[in-house]
């Protein structure tokens, strides 16, 4: 895999950004999310309702990851791989559905941070990432990925 600085190791161990997948295009996005609490039961209970809350919004969740965060052990940090095929619409759903408040510094890419007046699914939770990774794809050209040319 390609390594231009651009990627920490965590966008490196994601193999495929988009693919095709009969006649339409499944990207790939990730959404990070760090919550305060010692409680495990707690996270994993928080994963499952993200998960259930963007399913409408056409998110299928392939693989999720809970693990103490290195940098605040108060925390526990929720990585959640998802594919859709949603792409234009499903986003913005997805953010309406988990809270309000949200950074948005690119399209398709969200943050959302514990401030007065934002709010969360859960009150608990401190930041939020949520990222479309499209944009990956431009430094790749292998045969299963699609470079930016395919993104039209």
């Amino acid at each position: 895999m390609h390594s231009n600085g651009m990627f920490n190791d965590r966008w490196n161990q994601l193999e495929h950004f988009a693919w095709r997948k009969g006649n339409s295009l499944v990207y790939v996005a990730v959404l990070r999310i760090f919550q305060q609490t010692s409680e495990k039961v707690s996270v994993r209970s928080l994963a499952k309702c993200v998960g259930d809350s963007i399913a409408s919004a056409g998110y299928r969740l392939f693989k999720t990851e809970i693990r103490p965060y290195w940098k605040n052990p108060e925390y526990f940090e929720i990585v959640l791989e998802l594919e859709t095929d949603k792409y234009n619409n499903g986003f913005d759903s997805a953010l309406s559905m988990l809270g309000t408040g949200w950074l948005r510094p690119r399209p398709y890419e969200a943050i959302w941070n514990f401030v007065e007046g934002a709010t969360f699914i859960d009150k608990y939770v401190r930041w939020v990432h949520f990222q479309h990774l499209e944009w990956a794809c431009q430094y790749f050209d292998a045969s299963n990925r699609l470079t930016s040319q395919d993104w039209g």
